[in-house]
């Protein structure tokens, strides 16, 4: 997402801009997106909504990354249908708050169309490319 934003500022910089796999462009996306994952959810929303606050109100780092590495290993079915039942992504060392900080400015960005207003001003080429079971 971050490369929509630096080829529509820097369009000169340029010449093609291939994306994978990348997250909502725009808000009708953006709801879709979350419809998409609610029904994934399906009855256990209660239980990742719940292991979300948790993992923001952390206060520890240490506590934070735990917390984040179980909520993304348990997400993983619901990102991607199909998942393997019990596999586990490789241990993560990340910084939360930052990662937090970055979603929280991209919802923003979706829900403003700054997203979308960024792409109409990209003048290269632009490929999306999505998987058959990404959101």
């Amino acid at each position: 997402m971050l490369s929509v934003l630096f080829a529509a500022a820097y369009p000169d910089q340029v010449g093609k801009l291939v994306l994978i796999g990348c997250g909502p462009l725009n808000p009708d996306l953006g709801r879709e997106f979350q419809d998409t994952l609610d029904l994934r959810f399906g009855a256990q929303k209660g239980y990742y909504d719940r292991l979300w606050s948790t993992l923001v109100a952390a206060a520890e780092p240490g506590r934070q990354r735990e917390l984040a590495n179980r909520y993304i290993d348990a997400m993983m079915p619901i990102y991607q249908p199909g998942w393997p039942p019990g596999a586990r992504l490789s241990k993560r060392r990340w910084d939360f708050k930052g990662a937090f900080h970055t979603m929280m400015e991209s919802d923003e960005r979706i829900g403003s169309g700054a997203y979308e207003l960024a792409l109409s001003a990209i003048k290269v080429p632009v490929v999306l490319i999505h998987g058959a079971q990404d959101v």
